[in-house]
């Protein structure tokens, strides 16, 4: 199905509205289309539209639900890990904190790093 551009579409029927109950009050139907049914159907898609913000609205608030009980499960993560690595039975080499997706002590490098010297950068000298 083609994109319904609902923006454009609405102003455009509110304006003939407005402007049918102004220019002609009277003439109830213009080709196939009465003045009541028109009417009536505006209601009815502006009442979908209601709806569709309201679900909207729910979603908002069922992802910001979510993601604050995510945001404590983090929390607890973070805590639990501290838990295991002070914990006097199994700490930071524990298979447990291992088991937990951490690195053991056991298996992290020891942090010193030699980095290479470059080539001549682009001012000619040495990095």
């Amino acid at each position: 199905m083609a994109q319904v551009k609902v923006k454009r579409i609405k102003e455009k029927i509110n304006t003939i509205k407005n402007a049918w109950n102004e220019g002609a009050p009277d003439v109830e139907e213009f080709r196939n289309t009465k003045k009541t049914t028109f009417a009536s159907d505006i209601t009815a898609a502006q009442a979908v539209e209601d709806e569709i913000a309201d679900l909207k609205a729910q979603l908002k608030m069922k992802e910001d639900d979510r993601d604050d009980r995510y945001a404590k499960l983090e929390d607890d993560a973070i805590d639990i890990a501290e838990g295991v690595r002070g914990h006097k039975d199994y700490g930071r080499d524990s298979a447990l904190y291992g088991a937990m997706g951490f690195v053991r002590q056991s298996e992290k490098k020891s942090g010193l790093t030699h980095k290479k010297k470059s080539a001549d950068n682009k001012d000619g000298g040495v990095k």
